[in-house]
């Protein structure tokens, strides 16, 4: 793999003969990583890190045991929430997804004393994730057009129908809480939990620009065009519907910040940066990090009859991404529902909930599952997630060899046609 992408497959771990080696001189990486420790590190972009992990066994162990570091998503909550863990176990049992400014933050390595948290949450789970910020101390604080009740609010028909008249795409209703601060010099915490009229992945992939399309799960943080936002600091513009509202005061927010808003990009950057065709949550264009879940609950079974989900259901997103000359970016997708399945996914096509409805019909299954409800009825999700992630990486993977095979061929041939005129 290039060093165009960034993957968490590009960090390896070292080996546990290879943390046994050690070099015996002190060479410079020696005298840099025992003097300097991370100071040196947290200069380097995230492509440096990658290209630097692969000059010795020391910088690739220096390299991850900096990232553990840096990388902390339990130190970011940790300014909102008193116990990070007990969030991210939240976070495992109701799919809730961190994204926009923190999310941005963790993965530039920066510190913005003045964002709030956006929380993105599925249109079931809005109040379990509201009782679990009541319980943390927060308060809710109404919009203009919200009822100051929040269980009102929280159940008004508007956002209920969802499907949604927000001026956000995918968005069904957003929620404030606020938290009261002491000798503090920022005198409260903001969360905001944005609700799904769908599932959240519709309304990250509809955000303003491409530099907030980051996603941290309770296991592993994404970010989607990694050289882009954090190599070449060039966020390309989303084209919007008129009515999905303007972005112009989000976008002029990272331009302070020291993103490049574009509206269009130029073939060679969208060759280089941000890559037209088929994309999936976790692919080779994606900066994938693992994070430490010691101490997070798993997710549990959506009812009793069904299996636990074995990854975040979040991982199954895929879409089709493409650049609109003038306009800016655009990802094209279904939204993929079934009775078989507890939330909603972002995709190209349905062909896995069909393959699973064929499945239960041939082994006659199918009449009785529909006919279940409550407790006793019994979701497919982890069987569908892991089945469409397992085939995105498998068609990913036939692409590349094909790929380089082609690639041999046309050399071959070249090598042939010299070799007969000579």
């Amino acid at each position: 793999m290039d060093d165009n992408h960034l993957t968490n497959q590009e960090i390896p771990r070292p080996t546990a003969s290879e943390q046994a080696q050690t070099s015996g001189s002190s060479n410079l990486l020696d005298l840099l990583f025992g003097d300097l420790g991370f100071t040196v590190l947290d200069h380097c972009t995230a492509l440096s890190l990658v290209r630097l992990c692969k000059a010795n066994h020391d910088a690739r162990r220096a390299v991850t045991d900096y990232i553990d570091s840096s990388f902390n998503i339990d130190k970011i909550l940790s300014r909102y929430f008193s116990d990070p863990k007990s969030f991210r176990s939240l976070q495992s049992q109701t799919g809730t997804l961190i994204s926009g400014s923190t999310a941005l933050q963790f993965f530039d390595r920066s510190f913005y004393p003045e964002s709030d948290l956006d929380l993105y949450v599925h249109m079931s789970w809005r109040i379990r994730v509201a009782q679990w910020l009541f319980n943390e101390g927060y308060i809710f604080v109404p919009s203009e057009k919200q009822d100051p009740n929040f269980d009102v609010a929280i159940n008004h028909q508007r956002l209920l129908r969802g499907r949604a008249r927000y001026v956000m795409t995918g968005v069904a209703g957003v929620f404030t809480f606020v938290k009261r601060l002491v000798n503090s010099p920022f005198s409260e915490r903001k969360v905001q939990m944005i609700i799904a009229a769908f599932t959240p992945m519709e309304v990250i992939l509809n955000f303003h620009s491409t530099c907030v399309m980051n996603v941290i799960s309770f296991e592993k943080a994404y970010c989607l065009f990694p050289r882009a936002t954090l190599e070449e600091r060039i966020s390309l513009c989303v084209a919007r519907s008129r009515r999905a509202g303007d972005p112009a005061a989000a976008m002029r927010k990272y331009q302070e910040r020291g993103w490049i808003v574009s509206p269009s990009c130029s073939e060679a950057q969208t060759q280089r940066l941000f890559t037209n065709g088929n994309r999936f949550l976790g692919d080779r264009f994606t900066w994938s990090i693992p994070l430490n879940i010691a101490g997070v609950s798993l997710p549990g079974a959506l009812t009793l009859s069904s299996t636990p989900l074995s990854q975040d259901p979040v991982v199954a997103s895929n879409w089709v991404f493409h650049t609109i000359p003038g306009r800016g970016a655009k990802a094209t997708y279904n939204i993929i529902t079934n009775h078989l399945l507890y939330y909603e996914y972002v995709g190209r096509h349905g062909t896995g909930t069909q393959g699973l409805e064929v499945l239960l019909r041939e082994n006659g299954t199918l009449q009785a599952l529909q006919a279940l409800r409550g407790a006793e009825r019994k979701y497919f999700d982890d069987q569908f997630v892991s089945f469409t992630y397992l085939c995105e990486l498998a068609t990913e993977r036939v692409a590349q060899e094909a790929a380089r095979l082609l690639e041999r061929i046309i050399s071959d041939i070249g090598e042939m046609f010299i070799n007969s005129v000579v």
